[in-house]
C-alpha cells in the first residue's frame, strides 16, 4: 500500500491455488488487489525479471508464501539480492497441528 501510494509499481503474486477473491485478485483490509499467480513449477527468479522487462517494477510481494516451495524461497532471496527488488512475502508459519508450511519453513 505504501508503495502504491507513492505511485511506485508493485507487482503482486499469489499461489494459484489461493483464488477465494477471484482469480488473480487478493484482499486485505483496506482493498481488493490485482494479483497475478503463480504455479508452484514457476521459477520466480525467472518470472519477477520477465515482469520487469516490461515495466520497472519497485517492489514485489508474495501473498500466501506459506506455499511457496524451498527452490522458490531461495529464488525469492535471489530477486531481491540479483535484482535489488524489494521482495516482500506474507503467509503462515504453521498449519492448525503446528506443523511449519515448506515455504515457512525455508
Amino acid at each position: 500500500c505504501n508503495y502504491r501510494e507513492r505511485v511506485m509499481q508493485t507487482i503482486v503474486l499469489v499461489p494459484e491455488l489461493d483464488d477465494r477473491y477471484g482469480q488473480d485478485k487478493i484482499a486485505s483490509r483496506i482493498s481488493l488487489y490485482d494479483a497475478l499467480y503463480f504455479h508452484q513449477m514457476d521459477n520466480l527468479l525467472k518470472f519477477v525479471p520477465e515482469i520487469h522487462s516490461l515495466e520497472t517494477v519497485h517492489c514485489v510481494l508474495v501473498d500466501k508464501s506459506q506455499f511457496l516451495t524451498k527452490q522458490q524461497v531461495y529464488a525469492w532471496g535471489e530477486v531481491a539480492d540479483q535484482l535489488n527488488i524489494p521482495a516482500l512475502a506474507y503467509g503462515l508459519w504453521t498449519d492448525f497441528q503446528g506443523n511449519l508450511f515448506e515455504g515457512s519453513q525455508y
